[in-house]
């Protein structure tokens, strides 16, 4: 469904452009949210009690954070300017790709020092704060115009 969600994303990123919603606002901001939403999804998902509800909770919190690879890609090559584009591109993919590593590492060590049921709870509570700061960091911080005319003035 994180597919689904992407494509969708997309669809309403470029309505938004297109109506002259500013780059922050239609990626930045939109990708936070929904960053952020995942997060709490996540964090209810283990508050919540067996059952649908937990399952529509889990549904969530995997699949509307997704958004953020391709916004992340499209805000790199906004602000990049086009001779540096595709390091900035490579660079991007090389950081990210580390969490393939480092995620089942920590992940394991985590359900280990927990004994079980209550690692893999502390594992989405951690994952859950993370994406929530992470969101929001998004949707303060992320300004595409502002930082692409200010790489294009040192270049």
């Amino acid at each position: 469904m994180g597919g689904a969600a992407q494509v969708l994303q997309g669809v309403v990123t470029t309505r938004l452009m297109r109506r002259g919603t500013s780059s922050r606002a239609a990626r930045g901001v939109l990708g936070g949210v929904c960053v952020a939403g995942a997060g709490v999804a996540g964090a209810a998902f283990v508050l919540a009690p067996p059952g649908p509800v937990k399952l529509v909770l889990l549904f969530v919190a995997f699949s509307i954070g997704t958004v953020m690879f391709p916004i992340s890609q499209t805000v790199c090559a906004e602000i990049a300017p086009p001779a540096r584009r595709g390091s900035v591109l490579g660079t991007y993919a090389a950081v990210y790709s580390t969490a393939g590593v480092i995620a089942p590492f920590l992940t394991g060590k985590l359900v280990d020092a927990g004994h079980g049921h209550s690692g893999y709870d502390t594992t989405f509570l951690v994952s859950a704060a993370l994406l929530v700061v992470g969101g929001l960091a998004a949707a303060i911080f992320i300004r595409p115009e502002r930082d692409a005319r200010r790489l294009l003035q040192e270049v």
